[in-house]
C-alpha cells in the first residue's frame, strides 16, 4: 500500500519513476511528485484527455448551465437523476435540469406556434397532421432533456459491459501470480479500452495526486458508482479486496476463481429473466411493425375512396414514415436499455481489420481494393433508371399521361412495376453497400473470434504439458500434437518456431514487432492474456504451467456463459431473424398487393359506371326507361369515387420507404440483443435483410396483384358484356 507524505528522498524518487515507467510518464518534479501541475509530457496530456472524456463539458451541461435558473426537486425522479450523472462523472447541477427542460421547451412551443401563424400569413396550407405533431414536439423534448442523464448512464452500462468483465479478468489474471490489488489495476487500465479503461486510469491517478490513501478505498469509491446498475461487480471487486489479505495461495487462488464466478452468475440469471421478458416486446415489434401497417393498407384504399381530399397521401406518408417507425423505435430502444451486461471477450485492434466502406477483390491477378459505394450506385442506377427517368419526367410535365379511362388499368399495372424498380434499387443498393463495405472486416473479426475460442483448449494443454517438467521450447513443440486441429495451432507453431529455430526468448517470440506470433492475430484478449504469462514465465515452468491452467479455466467459465447466454436467446432472436427476413416482406406484399386491387376494383367500378350511364343516355334518347340498375350505380350515385383514392404508386413508395426503415430497426434490434452494439455486424445484418426483403417483397406484390386483380378484371369485364 501507499502512504500519504511527500518525502522526496532517493527512494521515494525511485518508486515515483517505476510507476511513471508503467503510465509511460516522463516525470514529476522531486520536490512536489504528486503535484500534477509539473507533469509536462505528451503522455500526461492524453491522460488528461482521456480524463476529460469523463466529464466533459457536453451540449447538455452547457445547456444545463445556462438555462437552469431554477433549483426544483423532482422527487424520486431526482434520485435516478442523481446516480446518473455522478455514474457518467458530469460536472452538473442536477435541480437546475427541470427548470432548464422547461424553458427549453417553451423555445420549441413558441416555434410550433409559428409554424400556425406563417401559415395563417403566408398562405402556406401546411397539413394539419403536421400542424398537431408540432403541438406534441414541446412535451417529447422536455421529457427527453429531464431522462438525458439517465439514458446516457444507461447507455454507458451497457457499452461497458464487455469491457467491465475484460477488465475483471485480467485484474485476476495478474492477482493470480501476484497478489498485488494496484498493480492489478493499472494491468486492466493498460489492456483494456474505452470508458472503463479511462474510469481506471482516473482511480489511478486519483491515488497518485493524494486523493485516496489505498488501492481499496478508491476502488470501493468507483464501484459504488456501479452499485444501481450492477450489484455483482461490486462483489467482484470486494472478493478482489479480499484475495489480497489472503495468505494461503490456494485460498487466495479460490477467492480469485469466485470474483469472476460471481460476475458471471449473476450475468445468467440476468439474462434469464430478461430471455423470459422479451417475449412481450418481440410481439409489440411484430404488432407495431408488421400487422397494424397490413391492416392500415388494406383499409386505407377504401376509406380514402368513400372520403376523398388531397392530403391523404401526406397523411399516408406521415403515418407510416414517421409516425410508426418513431413509435416501432422508442419500444425497442426501451427494451434494448433493460438488455443485461454480456461476457463476449472479443476486443480487436481494429486498425489491423479491413478497411470499413471498401471491398479487396482480383483483377487481372492483381489485389485492388474499391469502395463499396460504386457497385451500389450501379445497382441503383441500373436498376432504378426507368423509374428515374419517368418519375423526372413527371416533374418537369414531359411525361405522357394516358389519354382515356379505358387504359387506367393498365397504368395501375406499370405504375406498381415502376415503383417495384425504385424500391428495390434504393433498398438493394444500401444493402450492398452496406454488406461489401462490412463483410469482410466482420470475417477477420470472426476469424479472430474463433481462435479466441480456441484459445483456453490451446492454452491449458500447454500449461498441462509444461506442469510434467518440461522446458517451455520443448513444451510448446509437444503440446502442438495435443492441440489436433486448431487453427490457433499456427500462433504456437511461429513462437515454436522463433525460439527452437531463431533463437528468440519465449517473450521475443511473442511480441517481436516483426516476426512475433501475436503479429497476425490482432486480439488483445490474447496480446493481455500471453503478457501476463510472459511474467510468470520468469518464475519458472511450474509457476507459467498452473497460470496457463487457472486462466485456461477462467476463460472457459466466460464462453460457456456466452453460449448459455446465446441459447437463452435463441427462440427470440429466431422469431426476430423470421420477421425480418420472411414475414416483414411478405406481409407486406400481401398488404401492398390487396390495397392495389383494391383501387384497381375501383378504377373498374368508374368504368363501369360510365358504361352504365352511357346506356342511360341512349335509352333517354330513344324514349326507353331505365331499369335493373346496379344498387350504388345510377347516374350520379356512384358512393366510391376513384378520384379519391390514392394513387398505387404512391401507396407502394410509402410502404417500400417503410420495409427500408423496418429493416434498420429489425437489424438494431436483432444485433443488439445478440452482440451488443457492434456497428460492423449491424451494417453486414441489416444490408442483408435490406437485399432480400424487397425480393420478396416484389415477387409477392406481383403474384397477388397480377392472380387475384386479373380474376377480378376478367369478372368485371364479363359482367360489362353481359349487362
Amino acid at each position: 500500500m501507499r502512504d500519504n507524505e511527500d518525502t522526496p528522498g532517493d527512494d521515494r524518487r525511485e518508486q515515483i519513476r517505476d510507476i511513471l515507467d508503467d503510465y509511460k510518464i516522463d516525470e514529476f518534479t522531486a520536490e512536489e511528485p504528486r503535484n500534477v501541475t509539473h507533469v509536462q509530457s505528451r503522455e500526461y496530456q492524453e491522460y488528461k484527455q482521456a480524463e476529460a472524456r469523463q466529464g466533459e463539458t457536453n451540449w447538455y451541461i452547457r445547456l444545463v448551465d445556462t438555462l437552469g435558473v431554477y433549483d426544483i426537486d423532482m422527487g424520486e425522479k431526482q434520485t435516478d437523476i442523481d446516480q446518473a450523472a455522478y455514474f457518467l462523472n458530469w460536472d452538473l447541477d442536477t435541480k437546475k435540469i427541470f427548470s432548464a427542460a422547461i424553458i427549453t421547451s417553451l423555445f420549441v412551443f413558441l416555434l410550433s406556434v409559428g409554424i400556425f401563424v406563417m401559415d395563417a400569413a403566408l398562405g402556406l396550407n401546411i397539413p394539419m397532421v403536421f400542424k398537431v405533431g408540432s403541438m406534441a414536439v414541446p412535451l417529447m423534448f422536455m421529457y427527453y432533456l429531464v431522462q438525458y442523464p439517465v439514458f446516457q448512464a444507461r447507455r454507458k452500462v451497457i457499452n461497458s459491459s464487455d469491457e467491465l468483465i475484460l477488465a475483471l479478468l485480467y485484474m485476476v489474471i495478474y492477482m493470480r501470480n501476484s497478489p498485488n490489488l494496484e498493480g492489478a489495476v493499472r494491468f486492466a487500465a493498460l489492456n483494456t479500452t474505452g470508458t472503463v479503461s479511462d474510469d481506471l486510469k482516473h482511480v489511478l491517478w486519483q491515488l497518485e495526486v493524494g486523493k485516496y490513501t489505498t488501492m481499496e478505498h478508491a476502488l470501493v469509491d468507483y464501484a459504488e458508482k456501479w452499485r444501481p446498475y450492477n450489484k455483482d461487480f461490486i462483489q467482484s471487486m470486494e472478493l478482489l479486496a479480499e484475495a489480497t489479505q489472503e495468505g494461503n495461495a490456494e485460498r487466495r487462488e479460490n477467492i480469485l476463481a469466485e470474483s469472476i464466478n460471481n460476475l458471471l452468475e449473476g450475468t445468467r440469471e440476468k439474462m434469464k429473466r430478461y430471455a423470459r421478458e422479451l417475449r412481450m416486446p418481440v410481439s409489440a415489434t411484430f404488432g407495431i411493425g408488421v400487422l397494424l401497417p397490413v391492416l392500415g393498407m388494406i383499409l386505407f384504399p377504401l376509406v380514402a375512396s368513400f372520403m376523398g381530399g388531397g392530403d391523404l397521401e401526406i397523411y399516408l406518408s406521415f403515418t407510416y414514415n414517421i409516425l410508426l417507425p418513431v413509435v416501432l423505435y422508442i419500444v425497442i430502444y426501451q427494451t434494448l436499455m433493460k438488455r443485461p451486461p454480456t461476457v463476449s471477450t472479443q476486443d480487436v485492434d481494429s486498425e489491423l481489420l479491413p478497411k470499413p466502406g471498401w471491398y479487396r477483390t482480383e483483377l487481372f491477378s492483381k489485389e485492388i481494393s474499391i469502395p463499396a459505394i460504386l457497385p451500389a450506385a450501379l445497382l441503383f442506377l441500373v436498376v432504378g433508371a426507368w423509374p428515374l427517368l419517368y418519375y423526372f419526367s413527371v416533374i418537369t410535365g414531359n411525361a405522357v399521361m394516358p389519354p382515356d379511362v379505358e387504359t387506367r388499368t393498365e397504368v395501375t399495372t406499370l405504375s406498381l412495376l415502376r415503383t417495384l424498380m425504385l424500391t428495390f434499387a434504393a433498398s438493394a443498393s444500401l444493402g450492398l453497400y452496406l454488406y461489401l463495405g462490412n463483410i469482410q472486416r466482420l470475417r477477420k473479426f470472426r476469424e479472430i473470434g474463433d481462435i479466441e475460442s480456441e484459445f483456453p483448449e490451446a492454452l491449458f494443454q500447454l500449461g498441462n504439458t509444461l506442469s510434467r517438467g518440461n522446458p517451455i521450447e520443448t513444451g510448446i513443440r509437444k503440446a502442438l500434437n495435443n492441440m489436433g486441429q486448431l487453427e490457433i495451432t499456427d500462433m504456437f507453431k511461429i513462437m515454436s518456431y522463433n525460439m527452437n529455430e531463431a533463437g528468440m526468448t519465449f517473450e521475443q517470440s511473442i511480441f517481436d514487432s516483426n516476426y512475433g506470433a501475436l503479429r497476425h492475430y490482432p486480439s488483445k484478449l490474447i496480446e493481455s492474456v500471453m503478457r501476463a504469462i510472459t511474467r510468470s514465465s520468469e518464475k519458472g515452468t511450474h509457476i507459467v504451467s498452473k497460470a496457463m491452467m487457472s486462466i485456461s479455466t477462467y476463460l472457459k467459465n466466460i464462453y460457456k456463459t456466452e453460449e448459455e447466454i446465446q441459447e437463452q436467446l435463441s427462440e427470440t432472436l429466431a422469431t426476430m431473424s423470421f420477421l425480418g427476413f420472411i414475414l416483414a416482406p411478405v406481409i407486406s406484399g400481401v398488404a401492398l398487393g390487396l390495397g392495389t386491387i383494391i383501387i384497381k376494383s375501383f378504377y373498374l367500378l368508374e368504368l363501369m359506371q360510365e358504361e352504365f350511364d352511357m346506356d342511360v343516355d341512349t335509352d333517354a334518347t330513344n324514349g326507353g326507361t331505365v331499369g335493373g340498375a346496379p344498387d350504388g350505380l345510377t347516374e350520379g350515385g356512384m358512393m366510391m369515387s376513384v378520384e379519391g383514392a390514392v394513387p398505387p404508386d404512391v401507396l407502394q413508395l410509402v410502404i417500400g420507404l417503410y420495409l427500408i426503415q423496418l429493416g434498420f430497426l429489425i437489424g438494431m434490434f436483432y444485433v443488439r440483443l445478440t452482440e451488443g452494439e457492434n456497428p460492423v455486424i449491424q451494417r453486414v445484418f441489416t444490408g442483408k435483410v435490406l437485399i432480400v426483403t424487397p425480393i420478396l417483397y416484389a415477387i409477392t406484390t406481383l403474384v397477388l396483384f397480377l392472380v387475384f386483380g386479373g380474376m377480378i378484371a376478367g369478372a368485371m369485364a364479363e359482367g360489362l358484356a353481359t349487362g
